[in-house]
């Protein structure tokens, strides 16, 4: 199973989708959620980053698109050591280095 952290629509999510079998497609503002995107094997739910409703030790994946720098980062880490399998993977990348490559990417088209 996959988490998506701080979802907003669940842009991460779609990837997610197509290699797991249940992605839960996590965020604080409901708002955010009203513009999901709907898969069958997505399961979007309104909770904190800080407090997630999933059961112990139960999830492979983390990842967390854009969002971290708003978290309390203690307490996140503390759900993701509780929720995470042993051998758990946690994927967090700013928006700061999707422009970077981009930039790069232009720069050496150039």
């Amino acid at each position: 199973m996959a988490w998506d952290c701080a979802t907003g629509n669940g842009q991460a999510a779609i990837g997610l989708c197509k290699y797991f079998k249940n992605v839960i497609a996590s965020d604080a503002s409901k708002g955010q959620l009203e513009y999901q995107f709907n898969r069958n094997n997505i399961m979007y739910e309104m909770f904190p980053a800080e407090k997630a409703d999933i059961q112990d030790n139960s999830v492979d994946l983390i990842t967390v698109a854009q969002a971290a720098n708003w978290f309390d980062l203690d307490k996140f880490y503390k759900e993701v050591t509780r929720i995470s399998k042993s051998n758990g993977i946690l994927a967090i990348w700013p928006t700061a280095c999707i422009k970077l490559i981009m930039t790069l990417i232009k720069l050496v088209k150039s």
